[in-house]
């Protein structure tokens, strides 16, 4: 046992030299799981946990300054919208909007604008998506996944892929989820779950070069090629 708790130490020491405190912390808090532990140890790792949360807590952002690492649109900001989305909206009064009213990467945005569905706010928003002014109210909005397209275009890949080629779906599954969120505030609907399917799979079969297996594709599932949607993908940060 104390062979054991001298290797626990120094490898609690390389991960502090290293600023790993969560970490850290996650294997202190293993450690004092544990139904024995020797009386030395255990007041010490009582003490660096305790040690540990009150770092965490200090170096917690305020609501305020999530606002501003959102506006500012960049890698940061998905951190920020995680931690957004642990806290109240309602708190935040009519800085949603400032941030809404900011030059927001469409990504920012969108995100934003799930979290507020998830949060069920009642406000009325206003966004300036591609020149077009988008009004809507969180909580009549259906979540990415929710919508009846996003579950008609989902059953139609399913169906086209699920027993053949399962990771070219979970490929496509993926563009889809992207492709959902950044439809917010819009979502679509049922009728267009085909389209929106074809579309997917399309930009995957591009991105992976294989004009070919898209042609057979179009043959097979009977895709009409003229009428299906752009698919954007999820924009980069690096081209803001």
């Amino acid at each position: 046992m104390a062979d054991y708790y001298s290797q626990f130490w120094l490898k609690i020491e390389q991960l502090m030299s290293e600023e790993k405190t969560d970490e850290v912390l996650r294997l202190v808090n293993e450690e004092l799981s544990m139904p024995y532990i020797p009386m030395a140890d255990e007041d010490r790792l009582r003490d660096l946990a305790k040690s540990l949360k009150k770092e965490q807590v200090k170096r917690t952002p305020s609501l305020e300054e999530l606002v501003e690492s959102i506006k500012n649109s960049n890698l940061g900001s998905l951190a920020s919208l995680d931690q957004l989305r642990k806290s109240n909206l309602r708190l935040l009064g009519g800085a949603i909007q400032d941030i809404f009213d900011s030059s927001l990467h469409p990504l920012i945005a969108t995100l934003l604008i799930q979290i507020c569905i998830e949060q069920q706010l009642t406000e009325t928003f206003v966004w300036q998506k591609d020149g077009q002014r988008m009004e809507f109210i969180p909580m009549y909005l259906p979540l990415p996944w929710e919508s009846d397209g996003y579950i008609a275009a989902t059953q139609f890949l399913r169906e086209w892929l699920e027993n053949d080629n399962p990771s070219l779906l979970k490929m496509c599954v993926d563009v889809l989820d992207g492709e959902a969120t950044l439809a917010l505030p819009l979502s679509f609907s049922e009728e267009e779950g085909m389209i929106l399917a074809a579309s997917v799979l399309k930009f995957v079969y591009m991105a992976l070069n294989d004009v070919n297996e898209w042609r057979k594709a179009v043959i097979k599932f009977k895709i009409e090629e003229p009428q299906l949607f752009e698919i954007s993908g999820l924009p980069e940060f690096s081209t803001l």
